[in-house]
């Protein structure tokens, strides 16, 4: 059963260790974005609390039954508070560091395209090639990379290298490839860096890099978004009976319905006075069943993605970049992409 669960323990020991390593990266990210989104923590967003009090003159009337009343007056302190928004802040590192979490995730992605077969890896490239049009390094002002120039370096820096490991030399191993796709992905860094006009040229790289989280956000939405279903097949199916087929379409129906109304909730059509399902939570539960039900998947088409360890790390660098994704996008305050996802 344990070797069901952690079914990479059966691997060479170092794809079993870098599997190890992206599925911590991966659970740690996930757990850091709950609580954030949990406790409604914004590091971009910020309160100035202005204090200030005052003096004064209160009357008072005092009531005595013999007496009658009599009239006072008195000082009171008047204390208030005002709270003011502070001005978006974000911290450049926070760019740097989803730069170098795409650099990693990009290093990588190459790497298993290029061990995949020529179907695959003609999609692959040809998506990477469209992901690198939207960087914009012609936007950085490098004196050699004008008028496209930037894109003809990208692709001058990974194409002949991607195809060299896919028709040539195919033995190379898979970290080998990683090493050098990272190599040339901080070459590339390096001239941003040095040649560029932008005062910040990576933190610049880095916004229009984001291209390549949303495109895995969604790609990897698309893999994981039935998880739940296909885990209530399996539970009704394991029951047995003559009644399996009706308990799955009826809670199957059920989770579906609830899933709409969340969604007419969340996009303010409904207003009902109950729980809806979030999110983020949805998307945090079928990540993590996704790891199991990603590898039934590839293992009934193991001749186009073989799992081990393709199709596993595969999986895994789009739960990293998603959740690392997410994270930028929360502790940034970027409201238009967090309603989008």
């Amino acid at each position: 059963m344990m070797n069901d669960w952690w079914f990479w323990r059966e691997w060479p020991t170092p794809y079993r260790r870098f599997t190890t390593f992206l599925f911590g990266v991966a659970g740690l990210l996930l757990l850091s974005f709950l609580g954030l989104y949990a406790a409604d923590i914004i590091p971009a967003l910020g309160w100035d609390v202005i204090s200030r009090g005052e003096w004064i003159a209160n009357p008072l009337t005092l009531f005595d039954p013999d007496t009658h009343s009599t009239n006072l007056s008195g000082d009171f302190l008047l204390v208030q508070q005002l709270f003011r928004g502070k001005p978006l802040h974000i911290e450049a590192a926070w760019g740097y560091g989803l730069l170098a979490l795409i650099g990693f995730l990009f290093s990588l992605g190459l790497a298993l395209i290029s061990s995949l077969s020529r179907l695959w890896y003609i999609v692959g490239m040809t998506a990477v090639v469209f992901l690198l049009f939207f960087f914009k390094l012609d936007l950085l002002q490098v004196p050699f990379a004008e008028n496209r120039g930037g894109l003809v370096l990208t692709l001058v820096l990974y194409l002949p290298l991607s195809y060299y490991f896919h028709a040539i030399k195919t033995e190379v191993s898979l970290f080998v490839r990683m090493a050098l796709f990272a190599i040339a992905t901080v070459v590339l860094g390096v001239l941003v860096a040095q040649f560029s006009d932008p005062t910040y040229p990576l933190f610049f790289l880095s916004q229009y890099a984001v291209i390549l989280p949303i495109f895995l956000i969604l790609l990897f939405v698309i893999t994981v978004a039935h998880e739940p279903i296909a885990n209530l097949l399996y539970v009704a199916t394991q029951s047995g009976g003559k009644q399996a087929v009706f308990h799955y379409i009826t809670f199957t129906a059920i989770y579906l319905a609830y899933l709409f109304i969340s969604y007419l909730h969340a996009t303010n059509t409904l207003h009902w006075d109950i729980y809806f399902l979030d999110g983020y939570v949805v998307l945090a539960i079928s990540s993590i069943l996704g790891i199991w039900g990603f590898r039934q998947r590839a293992d009934m088409a193991k001749n186009s993605l073989p799992y081990r360890p393709v199709g596993a790390w595969m999986y895994f660098l789009m739960m990293i970049g998603s959740w690392g994704s997410l994270i930028y996008f929360w502790i940034t305050a970027n409201d238009p992409l967090i309603e989008t996802v």
